[in-house]
């Protein structure tokens, strides 16, 4: 059987919380399922580095005369495709795992979800991570 464990982009108002998230429980799934022959497969859009997370800016909104800034953290939305198209081309998982961190990320982890759909419509795609395990 073959898994691809996926750690999406994350999309914030504030601080950059995805330095902070590390996607333990996917990583320590992918771990066992390995050491049981499973073929696995990593796709973190975050890129954890020593180095800041890449950001883009999305949009501005103004609550009260303060302005708040819309980013998106990791990989952009084209290179996530790009990656799985090309991941297409000579493997193909049955199984999707999805984590996310914080409930706050959810359009990120829609949008990426429906990317992994549309290149993967025959897989399986189960979402956990910390904040739907909590819900």
């Amino acid at each position: 059987m073959r898994v691809l464990l996926l750690n999406p982009p994350a999309q914030d108002y504030r601080i950059e919380w995805p330095e902070w998230h590390q996607p333990i429980g996917l990583l320590q799934i992918g771990a066992w399922l390995k050491s049981r022959g499973f073929d696995v497969r990593l796709l973190d859009c975050l890129c954890f580095s020593p180095k800041r997370i890449t950001r883009r800016k999305l949009s501005t909104y103004t609550v009260d005369g303060y302005k708040f800034n819309l980013w998106r953290f990791g990989l952009p939305a084209t290179s996530v495709r790009r990656i799985l198209r090309d991941m297409k081309r000579d493997w193909q998982p049955d199984i999707v795992l999805v984590t996310s961190l914080n409930s706050v990320w959810w359009e990120a982890l829609r949008d990426s979800i429906n990317d992994v759909r549309e290149v993967f419509s025959d897989a399986q795609v189960i979402i956990g991570g910390t904040y739907p395990s909590l819900s």
